[in-house]
């Protein structure tokens, strides 16, 4: 109880911590640099394209800056601002990046930007290219009133271990939500693909 109570007063400063981290790690990937350099050619030679490059990108930060205000979030908002992020790569790339979803949406929440940090650890890690598996989504209802979502990726090179700035911010997330009733782990599923599964409370 008395850790609860101490939990209770640190909030007002935790929400704050957890969105800047949030629109930190959004706003400095690898990938918001690539798309960037992308942008200026595209202006050059097909401006129409460009101007709805920058069109999705306002959308991106403009669902970060709402997102990150709530402690939760619908699957549904979390998964637009996933769209958000593999649509500005599939425009900057010429090469569209499908997200499938299967199961139920309405009725999961879940910490602002968990999945969208996941999906930018994928491309951040290079594993977007042509002939690549797609994202999907699998979500499930799983006995005594949880969540299990299991997100497969492209796994990209290099990508190994699970202590990156991406994974720490997740599981901070999941702590300040669900205290210690969450369970999160990433790995590899083969030489393609990186799964990441996460269990945590039904609200």
């Amino acid at each position: 109880a008395r850790a609860r109570q101490d939990r209770a007063r640190q909030e007002p400063a935790l929400r704050p911590t957890l969105a800047t981290k949030l629109l930190r790690a959004s706003m400095q990937p690898h990938g918001l640099m690539n798309t960037l350099a992308v942008l200026q050619e595209l202006i050059e030679q097909r401006p129409a394209q460009a101007s709805l490059l920058v069109e999705r990108l306002a959308d991106q930060f403009n669902l970060l800056r709402e997102l990150s205000q709530h402690d939760r979030v619908g699957l549904r908002e979390e998964l637009e601002l996933v769209r958000t992020q593999l649509d500005l790569v599939g425009m900057a790339r010429s090469l569209p990046v499908q997200l499938e979803v299967h199961g139920p949406v309405d009725g999961v929440s879940l910490p602002p930007g968990v999945l969208h940090t996941l999906v930018e650890n994928a491309i951040t890690h290079g594993g977007i290219k042509a002939a690549a598996p797609g994202f999907t989504l699998h979500v499930d209802e799983e006995p005594a009133g949880r969540w299990r979502l299991r997100l497969s990726s492209p796994r990209g090179a290099g990508r190994e271990g699970g202590s990156g700035q991406g994974q720490r911010f997740v599981r901070e997330s999941l702590t300040r939500a669900f205290d210690d009733d969450w369970g999160y782990q990433g790995g590899a599923a083969d030489t393609a693909v990186w799964v990441d599964t996460l269990s945590f409370p039904r609200a």
